[in-house]
């Protein structure tokens, strides 16, 4: 059955539980609730995906209209992360093969963990193989960039800023056209008022921060959106 999103939100305050449970800031979750509820009056027309402010995502699109199952099984599949292009033309010679495809292999596969252990904590049913008619998680890292990489050389790098990256993700329908989608660009932060020595360890723990603190917050998001069209 397709169902409208923009007439199934129903309250400000059932909106508000579901983001208090995700630990998001109370003033946040507010101006986000208070949105999508504004929203449900703005928005009556078919579409595809309406974009709505989010105080969370730079981007935050909605599918007026969905098709999604009566369950709570979820698929993430694997993720797909990349460099930015400008990092590959300043580090790409500078560092090695192996150490690049660590890098993104490590990353993917931490993501997509948080992704997984946030959804099953939440009540979804996560699954290890595609099956049909259920919601699907397409996740990509995207412009990855880390101020101080192991080079080559071995030097050491001293940063005040750890890097930065983009998240695209996009939860797919039962009959498997996208339903919502998020999109956020996050610098990830040395430490104030002082340099640092870059390493793998350092690198890897301040991204798993924000990698963390993504999931959360789309998790939540999904929560919201498929409740309202009806999922249990």
């Amino acid at each position: 059955m397709k169902l409208s999103l923009f007439q199934r939100i129903k309250s400000v305050n059932k909106c508000l539980s579901k983001l208090y449970t995700a630990k998001l800031p109370s003033f946040l979750a507010l101006a986000l609730c208070i949105t999508l509820s504004a929203s449900a009056l703005a928005n009556s027309d078919n579409g595809a995906m309406s974009a709505i402010a989010s105080p969370h995502f730079d981007i935050f699109r909605v599918a007026e209209h969905a098709v999604l199952p009566a369950s709570r099984k979820i698929y993430v599949k694997d993720i797909t992360a990349e460099f930015s292009a400008s990092w590959k033309m300043e580090f790409g010679g500078q560092t090695s093969k192996n150490y690049k495809a660590r890098v993104l292999r490590d990353y993917s596969k931490v993501l997509k963990a948080h992704l997984e252990d946030k959804l099953a904590e939440s009540g979804w049913k996560v699954i290890d193989t595609p099956e049909e008619g259920v919601l699907v998680v397409n996740a990509v890292l995207k412009d990855l960039y880390l101020e101080g990489p192991q080079k080559l050389t071995r030097e050491h790098v001293l940063v005040s800023n750890i890097g930065k990256s983009s998240i695209l993700v996009t939860v797919d329908g039962a009959d498997k056209n996208p339903i919502f989608e998020i999109e956020d660009r996050q610098n990830i932060s040395g430490f104030d008022s002082f340099f640092v020595e870059a390493d793998n360890a350092i690198n890897y723990a301040r991204f798993n921060t924000v990698m963390e603190s993504w999931a959360s917050k789309f998790v939540a998001y999904l929560d919201l959106t498929s409740s309202e069209y009806g999922t249990s």
